[in-house]
This record gives structure tokens, C-alpha cells and sequence, in this order.
């Protein structure tokens, strides 16, 4: 017979919480495992595929794009071709966090170094206004943009 672990143990090999392992399978990040007198039993190779999980993760991946991965290895696709795929859409994201990051370190040096006595008079407050509509639209990303926003806060509301 196969080896076969619990949910447990394959927690404790994959130094995840079991609830992570529940979570992970009703993502479709891996597979459904048997079930031996109604509990879990899985096979070892599943530690491997919560170890690339958490890189994914470490790597700022979301839920998402992990399933886009791992789907398309299921379908054929080269590990090589789809991590490609994934990881050059997530290159341009974090070109975009690195400009908005150093747009935030240039105007927070900048009030540092302000003397102004009410921020209404500060030149910063007034070059924001002019720039804006620039920052605004450069802001604007598939994960940032009005349309997230709102669906978040619908989730967290409803």
C-alpha cells in the first residue's frame, strides 16, 4: 500500500497550518486527497506543492496566479513557459510598486525637510494638487483600480 499521510503530518512537513492545507484544496491549489475513514490521506508529493505554494506566496503571488501556474502545468504547459507567463506580468507590477514607492520616498523627504506653519501654505500640498490627475492615472493599476477597490470593500461589507 502507498504511503499515505494526514492532514498533520502533512502540516508538520510543510510547517503550514492544517487550515492552510483545507484552504489551499478548496482554491484548487492541490489536489483533492483520498479519504480513509472519512479523514484526509495524502500523498507525500503533496509537501513539495504547499513548499512551491508558499514561494509563490513569498514571491507576492496571489491566490490567483498560483492557480494560473499550477493549472497550467496541469494542462501541459512547461513549468518554464507558464512560470514565464506569470512572472513577467508580475515584473511590471513590481516596476509600478518601485515608482510609486520612490514617488513616496521623494515627497516624504521632501515634508521632512518643509518648514511651513499649517499645511495649507505648504508647497507640497500645492504641487500635489497640480500633479494629481498625472499620479492619479499612473496609480491606476489591474490591482489598485476603482473597480478592486470597490469589490473589496463590498466583500468586507456584505
Amino acid at each position: 500500500m502507498k504511503e499515505r499521510l494526514s492532514i498533520g503530518e502533512v502540516a508538520d512537513r510543510a510547517g503550514v497550518a492544517p487550515s492552510a492545507l483545507r484552504y489551499y484544496e478548496a482554491e484548487r491549489l492541490l489536489p483533492e486527497p483520498e479519504r480513509v475513514s472519512g479523514r484526509r490521506a495524502y500523498d507525500p508529493g503533496v509537501v513539495r506543492r504547499v513548499a512551491v505554494i508558499q514561494a509563490c506566496r513569498a514571491a507576492g503571488f496571489t491566490i490567483r496566479e498560483i492557480r494560473a501556474l499550477v493549472g497550467a502545468t496541469a494542462a501541459g504547459v512547461a513549468p518554464g513557459e507558464a512560470w514565464r507567463q506569470v512572472a513577467e506580468a508580475k515584473l511590471a507590477e513590481v516596476a509600478a510598486l518601485e515608482a510609486r514607492a520612490a514617488d513616496m520616498r521623494r515627497w516624504l523627504e521632501e515634508g521632512l525637510a518643509c518648514g511651513c506653519l499649517r499645511i495649507e501654505d505648504c508647497a507640497l500640498a500645492e504641487r500635489a494638487q497640480e500633479e494629481m490627475p498625472n499620479r492619479l492615472a499612473r496609480q491606476m493599476s489591474p490591482l489598485e483600480g476603482p473597480a478592486t477597490s470597490r469589490k473589496r470593500r463590498t466583500r468586507s461589507l456584505g
